[in-house]
């Protein structure tokens, strides 16, 4: 045998062994990293990225929690439309940084009725505080559209004055405010009639100075920017969540349908484009409350199936996390009505009290809860020169150069472009150039980056890495060749 054979013939033996050897580490290592995500996510529970836990237990002056804001001070605050329980008057609570609950006040209530029913809330630049009152929610016919737009005006945290801004409206829900406008939806207009018979709804916009507007719920209204037919026979409820985002685009999900809406606006605010941006039911059934993160990732509570997802900004939909009918008190999404983004974790109202036979939730029962999610999948992160000391797999350093082990099991000496990734198969060698791309195969994947190069054992950087499936990925960068999964550095 040549020299030349029994180098190959030692690579392939030693290749083999350390193999071998890798995978025992692997499956160790993936013991403690179901999936590398935190929360950990339990395999029963269709190994979704995270698992709720509880954010907080609510007083009993909150049976039935759903809109969010974030106060001028940071606090976090909580509309509480009460509709479990009539005899708890509709209040806003208060809940700050140090996770301190409070109740700030009751809601200013419609004489006519004797209540209010706040669910969509959102702060101005200014303090004030606007309140989508969904009077009509409750399907009591002196409430038929009898729904408020509200603005509480503040002095000294206390209630100074309450604004009418628009009345007469039949079900008024998510809130939102850009450049001195409120953008509401409205999830019911059943005086609108389409051919089909299936429910109209449509999205608001009131000037933000607007006093006593009398709103129809027809075409008529001058307020009414765009209206959508909600397609599910099953599930005919309309627009409700609500978001922009920083290009100044609104995004509205239609709740029977599961899907979200992409509205486009030129700069006197007409509206050019109202097209169904984002659909897919076997991630997202039911679209309520809606937010979106600094990285332009939409949430959304998926009220029907006690779940929450995430859109991130191509459109494309993926379950975060899905409970099992359930009270919540060990933080499982009881029926989420809405996410916020607060203090880096994503809160979650849990609304727990509609059934019917396309909900998970059966009942309405305590504790009355707010859930939390992670905002970022969180990786483990290891000393590569470390691992590689342990494994010296496909790694070799001949005078600060990188040398790479092709499919013929040559080595190729002196080669010192870095970007180069090397696949270990269990029965071959495969070589491919680093193009961005996702890797076929199921091997162990490695990528070297050029830090590597010069220092010996490989480097002194932390690099991270993701144990996915049957990939191990060894990165030094943010991107994961075998997932779809954000990365950050640590």
């Amino acid at each position: 045998m040549c020299i030349r054979d029994r180098h190959k013939h030692l690579y392939y033996l030693t290749m083999k062994k350390y193999y071998l050897l890798s995978l025992v580490a692997a499956s160790l290592m993936g013991a403690t990293c179901i999936q590398c995500t935190s929360p950990k996510q339990k395999s029963s529970e269709n190994a979704l990225p995270q698992k709720s836990e509880l954010f907080a237990n609510l007083p009993d002056c909150c049976p039935t929690p759903d809109g969010m804001a974030i106060a001028p001070n940071g606090d976090l605050i909580l509309a509480c439309p009460n509709f479990a329980d009539i005899t708890q008057p509709a209040c806003l609570m208060r809940i700050t940084k140090n996770g301190e609950i409070t109740k700030w006040m009751d809601v200013p209530v419609l004489e006519e009725t004797g209540w209010a029913s706040p669910m969509g809330i959102a702060f101005n630049e200014e303090g004030d505080l606007f309140i989508c009152d969904n009077q009509g929610w409750s399907g009591a016919e002196k409430a038929q559209n009898k729904g408020r737009v509200l603005r509480l005006k503040f002095e000294n945290d206390q209630l100074k004055e309450t604004i009418t801004v628009a009345s007469g409206m039949e079900h008024p829900n998510g809130l939102r405010i850009r450049n001195g406008k409120l953008y509401v939806t409205q999830s019911s207009l059943s005086q609108i009639k389409d051919p089909s018979g299936l429910l109209v709804s449509g999205v608001y916009c009131f000037d933000m100075n607007d006093r006593d507007v009398a709103v129809t719920n027809t075409l008529e209204d001058k307020n009414l920017i765009t209206t959508v037919i909600t397609k599910n026979p099953e599930v005919q409820y309309g627009l409700d969540g609500i978001v922009f985002n920083e290009a100044g685009d609104l995004f509205v999900g239609n709740f029977g349908d599961g899907a979200v809406h992409r509205i486009k606006m030129d700069v006197e605010g007409n509206v050019l484009s109202n097209d169904v941006w984002a659909k897919d039911t076997t991630q997202l059934r039911t679209t309520d409350g809606m937010c979106i993160d600094d990285k332009g990732n939409i949430w959304v509570a998926d009220f029907s199936a006690n779940a929450v997802a995430r859109i991130d900004k191509d459109g494309k939909i993926q379950r975060i996390a899905q409970s099992p009918d359930c009270d919540g008190s060990d933080g499982g999404l009881d029926q989420p009505g809405e996410p916020i983004v607060w203090n880096g974790q994503v809160i979650v109202s849990c609304f727990d009290l509609v059934t019917g036979p396309d909900k998970v939730n059966t009942k309405h029962d305590k504790p009355f809860t707010l859930a939390k999610l992670s905002l970022e999948y969180e990786a483990i992160s290891i000393d590569l020169c470390r691992l590689c000391h342990l494994w010296r797999i496909c790694f070799w350093h001949l005078a600060g150069t990188l040398e790479d082990i092709r499919s013929d099991g040559r080595l190729v000496g002196g080669h010192t472009d870095y970007r180069h990734y090397v696949v270990y198969e269990p029965l071959s060698w495969s070589y491919s150039e680093s193009s961005g791309k996702n890797m076929a195969g199921s091997g162990l994947v490695y990528r070297l980056c050029g830090n590597c190069l010069g220092n010996c054992p490989l480097s002194r950087r932390y690099h991270q890495f993701l144990l996915c499936s049957t990939y191990l990925n060894l990165l030094s960068d943010r991107r994961c060749l075998g997932r779809n999964i954000s990365m950050e550095n640590p």
